[in-house]
C-alpha cells in the first residue's frame, strides 16, 4: 500500500490536499487507511474492525503525479559520444 494525496474540490478553494495514511491495529493487526489532515495523530482513531484505540501509523512509499507534459525520455541522461 502507499500514501496517496487526494485532491478534492476544497483544494481548489485554497485548502491543502489531505493525504491517506495507513494504520495497523495494535490489538488485532488489521491494516486500514484513513484520510486525514497532515499533522493529525492517531489519538482520535480507533480500529475499524475491533474498535481498539490508537492504531500504529505505518511508514510506506508515496505516489506522485507529474503535472507537466514532459516525455519519459526527457528524464534520462543526454545521449551522444560524451555521455556514452
Amino acid at each position: 500500500m502507499s500514501i496517496e494525496t487526494v485532491v478534492s474540490t476544497d483544494t481548489l478553494q485554497g485548502e491543502k490536499p489531505m493525504p491517506i495514511y495507513e494504520y495497523t491495529c495494535t490489538a488485532c493487526h488489521h491494516r486500514f487507511s484513513v484520510l486525514q489532515r497532515m499533522g493529525e495523530g492517531n489519538e482520535k482513531l480507533t480500529c475499524e474492525k475491533c474498535g481498539a484505540p490508537k492504531p500504529a501509523k505505518q511508514f510506506s512509499t508515496f505516489a506522485s503525479t507529474n503535472l507537466g507534459s514532459a516525455s519519459p525520455s526527457s528524464n534520462s541522461a543526454p545521449t551522444g559520444s560524451r555521455f556514452t
